[in-house]
Protein backbone atom coordinates (compact mmCIF):
# COMPACT_ATOMS: atom_id res chain seq x y z
CA UNK A 1 0.00 0.00 0.00
CA UNK A 2 2.78 2.40 0.88
CA UNK A 3 4.34 1.80 -2.51
CA UNK A 4 1.19 2.91 -4.29
CA UNK A 5 1.12 6.13 -2.25
CA UNK A 6 4.80 6.76 -3.07
CA UNK A 7 4.08 6.28 -6.76
CA UNK A 8 1.27 8.84 -6.57
CA UNK A 9 3.65 11.32 -4.95
CA UNK A 10 6.34 10.65 -7.56
CA UNK A 11 3.81 11.05 -10.38
CA UNK A 12 2.57 14.32 -8.92
CA UNK A 13 6.14 15.59 -8.66
CA UNK A 14 6.82 14.61 -12.27
CA UNK A 15 3.69 16.43 -13.43
CA UNK A 16 4.67 19.53 -11.45
CA UNK A 17 8.19 19.45 -12.90
CA UNK A 18 6.83 19.11 -16.44
CA UNK A 19 4.43 22.01 -15.88
CA UNK A 20 7.27 24.15 -14.53
CA UNK A 21 9.46 23.34 -17.53
CA UNK A 22 6.61 24.10 -19.91
CA UNK A 23 5.91 27.44 -18.23
CA UNK A 24 9.60 28.35 -18.33
CA UNK A 25 9.79 27.48 -22.02
CA UNK A 26 6.67 29.52 -22.77
CA UNK A 27 8.04 32.48 -20.82
CA UNK A 28 11.36 32.27 -22.65
CA UNK A 29 9.54 32.17 -25.98
CA UNK A 30 7.48 35.23 -25.12
CA UNK A 31 10.55 37.05 -23.87
CA UNK A 32 12.56 36.36 -27.02
CA UNK A 33 9.63 37.44 -29.21
CA UNK A 34 9.08 40.73 -27.40
CA UNK A 35 12.53 41.59 -26.14
CA UNK A 36 11.18 42.59 -22.74
CA UNK A 37 8.12 41.59 -20.81
CA UNK A 38 5.52 44.18 -19.83
CA UNK A 39 5.51 45.38 -16.25
CA UNK A 40 4.09 42.76 -13.91
CA UNK A 41 5.04 39.81 -16.13
CA UNK A 42 8.66 39.42 -15.06
CA UNK A 43 9.89 37.36 -12.10
CA UNK A 44 8.78 40.09 -9.67
CA UNK A 45 5.32 40.27 -11.21
CA UNK A 46 4.99 36.50 -11.06
CA UNK A 47 5.67 36.64 -7.32
CA UNK A 48 3.13 39.43 -6.86
CA UNK A 49 0.44 37.77 -8.99
CA UNK A 50 0.31 34.36 -7.32
CA UNK A 51 -3.37 34.92 -6.47
CA UNK A 52 -4.46 34.59 -10.10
Amino acid sequence: MARLEQKKVDDAKAVAEAAKAEAAAAAAKVQSNRGSLPKGFGPEGAKANTGH
